[in-house]
Formats: C-alpha cells, structure tokens, sequence
C-alpha cells in the first residue's frame, strides 16, 4: 500500500511541477508553443537532472561558467561541434553542412551552411542569421564603438593580444555559404566556432533585445534539441522538446535542470528518485549508488579536461611567495582522502587529451624543507629547524610572516575542506590563511570584475577551468595574458614575470605573452608545439603563478531507465542522444533494506563505554527498532523505535558477559521482515578476570557433536554385529 502510495504522490508532484512550468512558459515565450499541446502532453517523459547552480549568464556571448553552459547546450547550436562519442573529441558539421575551405593566406574562411532548419521561433536558419550572430559579437567587443553596457567577459577569446578582434566581418554569399574574414590568420579558429559564444541565436529574437540577456527574466531562442522554457533562481530550469528540430524531435519530451545547492542533499536525491541524472556524483555515494537497483553508475575510465587549482593573486603574493606556497601544500592528500581517489594531480595548465600538453616537467610536491628554505630566501624563519614544525607553526599564530584570505564558493564542499587544509599547510611555513567564503555569483563576478566587484578581493581561490575548445592557446591565452580582465583572475603578467625570474622580458623565448601570441598565428605544427613546451616550462618550473591541483576521474549516476548518455572529456550535457522512460512497467521497485555499518567484526566495546551504532538504508524507512544479541539468542531492546537517521549512541550496561559473539540486529519498525545485522563483535568488562564465556553456540554445537558420536557408535556397533 505505501509503494502505491508513494507513486501517486510522485505522480501528482510531477504533475504540480508540470503545471508551475506551463504558467512561466504561457507568461514568457507563449509564441513558442500551443497550449492545447502542453494540456495533453502531460510529464511521464520528464527527466530531471540534479545540479549544483543554475546559469549565470544565459547570453552565450556573456557566458563562461559551466551552469550557464550546461543550460545553452541543450538550446542553441553553432556550425561545429565535438563528436561526444569520439574518445578524440573530433570536429564534426553541426549547422554547417560540411567543414568549410580556407584562402591561401589563412585569412578567409567559407563555410556551406545546412538547410531545413528553423529556430524555436520559426524564423528560418541561413546565412543572414550567421551574419546578424557576428554583428551582435562585434557589438559585444565594442569593435562598432557602440556598445555602451560594457564588452563581454569573453573577449578574450574573441581578439588578438593586442585587442584586435580576430573577425573582421562576415558576409553572406547568396549561394547558403558565409565567409569569415579575419585580420590575421588565427590557427585555433575553427575549433573556436565550437564555443558557445559562436553558437547562432535566433536574428527574430536578438533584434528585440537593446543589451545582453537578462537571466532572471529573459530566454534564449536557438536551433537546438530543447526549447528553454523558463528559470526560477533557486529552484529550476524547465526545457521542453523542439518539435521540429532537424535531426528528429528528442526521445525526452520534459527536461528539467533542478538546483541542489548542497552536495549530500544533490545525491540523496538521486538515491530517493527525486532525480534522474547526477553529474560528478560524491565519492562517498558511488558504491550506493552502484549496490542500488535502480541507479547505474557511469565510469568509462575517463578523465576529464577540467583543469582544478589553487588561483594566487600575483599583485598580491609574490613569485617567492607562491613558490613557497607550491612545495607546502599536501597535493596526495586532496586526491586521496579530499577526492578519495577519483582525480589524478594535475601536472600542466595544459591538461592531458588537449593538443601539445607536456607533462614532463618538475610540477611542485608536498616538500617543506624546500619551501622553508624559500622562506628563509625573502628572510622569514631564519635560523629555525628546517625539520621540524613547531616554530613555524608557532609564528603562524603568533606573528605570521603573511596573511592570506582564501576564498570559495560556499556549498562546495571540497573547496570548503581546503580551507583547513590550507590552514594547516601554509601554518607550517609560518602563512596564516584567514577564510572568505562567497556565493558562486560573487566569487565569479570577482574573477570577471563585474557590478563593483574586484579580483583584488581575492587572494587565495580554489577554482576550475574547462576547455572552451580544443586547442592549448584556450588555456594558456585567456588564464595567462596580461591583456585582458576576465579570466586571468591571478593577474600573472609576462613581462613583470619574466624580470622578477631574471630573464629578458623582450625575448620571445623568456615571456610568455609574447611565446603565446606567437603560437596564435604559427601555422608549422612543429614550432608551434615547441613554443607550447617552453609556455608550460616557464609556468609550471619558474614563474608558480598557481599551485596546480587535479583533474578529476569522469562519474555520472542516473535513473536505469535512461539509456545512451555519452561521457567525454569534456563533461558536456548531451541529452538529445538519450533513450527515457521513467514510467517503463519493466521498472524495478525500490527495494527497503537496512544494513549495519558499526560495529563491525574488529569492534571490541568496553563496558561503560558509549559507541555510536551507525546504518545505512534504501527505500522509506521511516522508524527503526535496535536490538543486542549474544550467539543467536535477543539479549535487550536498545531502543524500540527510533527515527531512521543513520546513527544512535549506546553506552553498553556493565552487566553484560563477556564475549565475542554479539550481534546488533536493526529492524524496520513498520515492516518486521525489513532488517539487519551486524557482524558478530566483542564486548568484555576488564573488571571480569575469568575467561569470556564461548556464548551459547558452543554449547550447542557440543551437543550436536556428542549426538553424532553416539549416533556413529550406534552404526558401528550394528556393523560389527552383522
């Protein structure tokens, strides 16, 4: 009766949910469906995905965080992509119809653009919507001189190192063709067209628009699998499938992206199915999630292209500074205790898996006799035992020779654990680390420098980067060029690196501004790829404008009855490719079940003493009862009804008998067949010298062996008779 009941309430959830999303589409984007159609849709096909945060900036040429990407991915389409199939992430025709050719200078680029395409609007998809997308980018460089709100934070991208934009213009051939006129040839643009901000919008809904979009009350309107319907902040993003999108109307009719800010809430909801989809699930979940019927469990052996470190500022803390910072920090314990395994260390901005990545090169260890001794260079801790903690911890909380604040966006637990980390590592070297915790929104409006924030603000910051495409210069140029604000948040410079090393700043080969703008437009993949080697040797050997951290293991856990979703690299979202039915009659049921955690077969509890007794359970258990047994037999009722939260204290009667043969058995109070029990375990009282009693087995097990020997007699007597 409950099961019934639990799936008619989530029926009518679902249902309510579906009801919310049709009013904040019929109140935002109703020239965009027939509400007759969304009456007799109903939800059965709803796939729900548990994130963390929702967009940031829904305008693909503002946004740059990987929220905001997951929702436009679904949307808006560019004329390339990635192959999410391919383990080599190839390029593949997405709204072009086949790769473009190049002129002999390198500096025009033609591209045959599909046919038969139309945005969620109607309007149609040519050449003329390629060349309205560009306009408005070149507005957003301010290269028309008229965009008054201020240039996109992903410029960056957009311009040569010297500020100019690397498009000049684009035209519309008449024949369904466009060309791409550039100022100077650019190596990695191809690969660029992959990036969000040259996904095409609709040229209907941008002529409306007098500024970028706005997130809280504006949409989206691209070419792509799903129709974005509306954003609660907070709570969700709805999208529904595009009817007439031109690879074929999507499998699932309702995707929603729901917000779970904390990570244990997040996957506790993919355990309760409140969920359907879990990106990078918790370490600490992933054999739940695997032992559950109804949850497989993704791990193709991948890692990720997400790079994970520890930001410096480098106004603010200098090359000696971070050096010392480098060799302090405990690298193994973040990947095994923090990650508990599921990364592997980082050993170049330029991770594995994208062009020219090296990882050949001494990357700092957890060495604090090298760090001391760098401290002792700039003159801290002279005389002090380079082996030895105490002083250097003791002038961390007395005097410290510099104080940093450590910043993170709060609700992510892993960059909250590293602030104690950090504490403790950098006490060592005689560095107080203070805490700065921020929302997500603050923390990257920091970074960016938006709405009067600063990245002076910021000192010390665990953070991560994705690629944008695959190409180095997408790590190396955006985080490293002293050129631009919105993503070089350690304010490294090339120049001011290059003289505090000792090295001519005017010599290509000693600055990596100057390396990395000459690998832009280096077309011999040989000296290219050198120029890229000397890059990483500068950054990861000489210059530590970061403490580098981990690239992560790739994970995703969802529903069984989703099939098809494709891991890559770069853990984007495709749920076009993907098979759902939640309501398949095949499904399998939760299944209820209660299993012992504490104690286990090495537990010895001392009377008198209190323990925890720890449990984990599936399904809706809402009460437990908890029992002592000795060798079979009930002992007492530790609780006869408890809530079923995991854990209970027991301090153990002094009256108990000594043995080893104790069991916990945990039972759910509503369904006496529901149950566990522990492994058998010890419990003794030291004030008891006689030796523990065997328990009541034995006894038993005397007694059947003294019944077989009289039986066997018996046999052998009659034998001898005969």
């Amino acid at each position: 009766m409950r099961k019934k009941y639990r799936l008619n309430l989530l029926i009518i959830v679902l249902i309510l949910s579906f009801l919310f999303s049709f009013n904040n589409i019929t109140q935002n984007y109703t020239n965009l469906r027939d509400p007759n159609e969304v009456a007799s849709a109903g939800a059965l096909n709803t796939l729900i995905v548990g994130t963390m945060y929702g967009p940031v900036d829904l305008d693909p040429i503002v946004a740059w965080d990987s929220a905001s990407f997951a929702v436009i991915d679904q949307v808006v389409e560019g004329l390339f992509a990635y192959d999410l199939g391919d383990p080599d992430m190839a390029l593949i025709p997405r709204l072009a119809s086949a790769f473009g050719t190049w002129n002999s200078g390198a500096t025009e680029y033609t591209v045959p653009l599909r046919t038969g395409v139309t945005f969620h609007d109607g309007t149609n998809f040519n050449a003329a919507a390629v060349v309205a997308h560009w306009d408005r980018i070149a507005w957003a460089l301010n290269s028309t001189g008229t965009n008054t709100v201020g240039i996109t934070q992903v410029a960056e991208l957009y311009k040569f190192p010297d500020g100019t934009p690397i498009v000049n213009n684009v035209t519309d051939n008449g024949d369904n063709t466009v060309t791409f006129y550039l100022n100077d040839p650019f190596v990695p643009f191809v690969s660029l067209l992959c990036f969000s901000a040259s996904y095409i919008q609709s040229p209907t809904y941008t002529a409306t628009l007098t500024d970028y979009i706005d997130t809280s009350i504006e949409i989206i309107v691209g070419t792509g699998p799903f129709v974005y319907d509306s954003y609660e902040a907070g709570v969700e993003v709805l999208f529904h499938a595009f009817d007439d999108y031109w690879k074929g109307k999507a499998n699932i009719s309702e995707l929603v992206f729901k917000e779970i800010v904390d990570p244990i809430a997040r996957n506790n909801a993919l355990l309760a199915g409140d969920i359907h989809f879990l990106s990078s699930p918790l370490s600490t979940m992933i054999d739940a999630f695997k032992a559950h019927p109804n949850i497989t469990v993704l791990d193709a052996g991948k890692k990720n292209a997400i790079t994970q470190y520890l930001g410096m500022n480098n106004n603010n803390i200098n090359k000696t500074f971070r050096e010392a910072i480098s060799y302090a920090i405990n690298y193994s314990y973040i990947i095994d205790e923090l990650r508990e395994g599921n990364a592997v260390r980082m050993r170049s901005p330029i991770p594995e898996g994208i062009m020219f990545s090296n990882t050949t090169f001494d990357v700092p260890i957890l060495n604090l006799t090298h760090a001391r001794l760098v401290m002792q260079s700039m003159g801290f801790g002279v005389g002090f035992n380079l082996f030895a903690d105490t002083e250097w911890i003791n002038q961390k909380a007395t005097a410290p020779f510099a104080t940093f604040n450590y910043t993170y966006n709060i609700g992510n637990t892993l960059r909250e654990d590293l602030l104690i980390l950090l504490q403790d590592n950098l006490g060592k070297i005689g560095i107080n680390v203070t805490e700065a915790g921020m929302t997500w929104g603050d923390f990257i409006y920091s970074l960016y420098e938006i709405g009067g924030r600063h990245r002076d603000h910021l000192e010390l910051y665990f953070i991560g980067w994705g690629p944008d495409y695959n190409d180095p210069s997408n790590f190396i140029n955006p985080l490293f060029t002293n050129r631009s604000v919105a993503s070089n948040g350690v304010d490294y410079n090339g120049y001011l690196a290059a003289i505090e090393d000792g090295r001519d700043p005017f010599d290509q080969n000693d600055n990596v501004q100057l390396l990395m703008e000459a690998a832009n437009i280096e077309t011999d993949p040989v000296a290219r790829e050198a120029m890229y080697d000397r890059i990483q040797e500068l950054l990861i050997e000489r210059d530590f404008p970061w403490a580098l951290g981990y690239v992560s293991k790739i994970y995703h856990a969802h529903h069984v009855n989703l099939t098809g979703f494709q891991q890559n690299a770069y853990n984007k979202l495709d749920f076009y490719s993907c098979q759902w039915d939640y309501y398949n009659p095949a499904i399998i049921p939760i299944v209820d079940s209660l299993s012992i955690t504490t104690p286990d077969s090495s537990s010895s509890w001392e009377a008198g003493t209190i323990h925890s007794i720890a449990w984990t359970s599936t399904g809706s258990i809402t009460n437990v009862q908890i029992e002592l047994y000795i060798s079979g037999i009930l002992n007492l009722v530790l609780t006869s009804g408890t809530p079923n939260d995991g854990e209970i204290s027991w301090t153990i009667p002094s009256e108990l008998t000594n043995s080893t043969f104790y069991q916990i058995k945990i039972t759910d109070l509503s369904n006496s067949s529901t149950y566990g029990y522990s492994d058998y375990f010890a419990i003794y009282d030291p004030a008891i010298t006689e030796e523990p009693i065997p328990g009541y087995s034995l006894y038993f097990l005397f007694m059947i062996l003294g019944i077989v020997s009289v039986v066997l007699i018996k046999k052998q007597y009659k034998h001898l008779k005969k």
